[in-house]
C-alpha cells in the first residue's frame, strides 16, 4: 500500500516474490534490479576473479558496464544493484559509483575474524551487533 502512495523513484528488488505480485498495482515509477531477465536493472551470473566478484549489469537489456566487489554472496550484488539503480535514478556519474563498489570494504558487524587453527580460519557471529 505505501509503495502505490508514492509520488517519487522507487528502487525495488524485482526478485522478491511479493514486490513481483505488487507490480501491477504499483505505479511505473519503480525501477526492478535483480538477477531475472524481467528487471528493468539486472546483473549476469557473477565470476570470482582476485579475490572480487565481477558481473555485468544491464539496463534496460543493455549492457552498462562492468562491476566487481570484494565481498561476496549474491546478496551483495543485490546490495550492488541497489546502489546502481539510485545512482541511475538520480542521474549519477556510474563509473565513480563502479570505483567505489570496487573499493568497498564491506561492513564489520556480523562476522569477525577470531582465530586461526591449522590453516582453517574461524569466523564467530557477533549478536550484539544485530541487535543495534
Amino acid at each position: 500500500q505505501m509503495a502505490s502512495r508514492t509520488r517519487k523513484q522507487l528502487v525495488v528488488c524485482g526478485d522478491d516474490p511479493q514486490i513481483q505480485a505488487m507490480r501491477r498495482t504499483c505505479s511505473p515509477r519503480v525501477l526492478y534490479y535483480g538477477f531475472g531477465k524481467h528487471n528493468d536493472l539486472r546483473a549476469s551470473e557473477p565470476n570470482i576473479k582476485d579475490n572480487k566478484l565481477h558481473f555485468d549489469v544491464y539496463f534496460m537489456d543493455v549492457r552498462v558496464n562492468q562491476f566487481s566487489i570484494p565481498i561476496y554472496g549474491k546478496h551483495n550484488i543485490l546490495n550492488a544493484l541497489a546502489v546502481i539503480g539510485v545512482a541511475l535514478t538520480l542521474g549519477l556519474d556510474l563509473n565513480i559509483v563502479r570505483n567505489q563498489l570496487a573499493a568497498f570494504p564491506g561492513v564489520k558487524r556480523r562476522l569477525s575474524e577470531r582465530e586461526c587453527q591449522s590453516n582453517i580460519l574461524i569466523r564467530r557471529l557477533r549478536p550484539s551487533s544485530i541487535r543495534n
